[in-house]
């Protein structure tokens, strides 16, 4: 009887776990912003300094208003130098 008991906690410890789980991994783990010059700005100037851009959210921000490869591929040059102030005035050219 004793054993059963156990069973049952571990089950419903093993559920729980896996429930807090899912919910946490849901709850924005992720960088999810809308596109747009001025969003890649302020994602930018938002963004701690102890924490490293990531470039590519930068240039796939920027690539909502435009389509010129160059320029886009400037972005991800500067802010892999981790350059903000060089890659605000830049995104500032849009």
């Amino acid at each position: 009887m004793n054993i059963k008991k156990y069973q049952i906690l571990n089950r419903l410890l093993l559920v729980a776990s896996v429930v807090v789980l899912v919910v946490w991994l849901s709850t924005g783990k992720r960088e999810n912003l809308e596109g747009g010059v001025a969003n890649a700005i302020k994602y930018v100037k938002d963004r701690p300094l102890d924490k490293p851009l990531n470039p590519y959210v930068v240039y796939n921000l920027a690539a909502a208003e435009s389509s010129d490869e160059e320029k886009l591929a400037r972005i991800i040059q500067i802010a892999e130098k981790q350059s903000r102030s060089k890659l605000i005035e830049y995104l500032e050219t849009f």
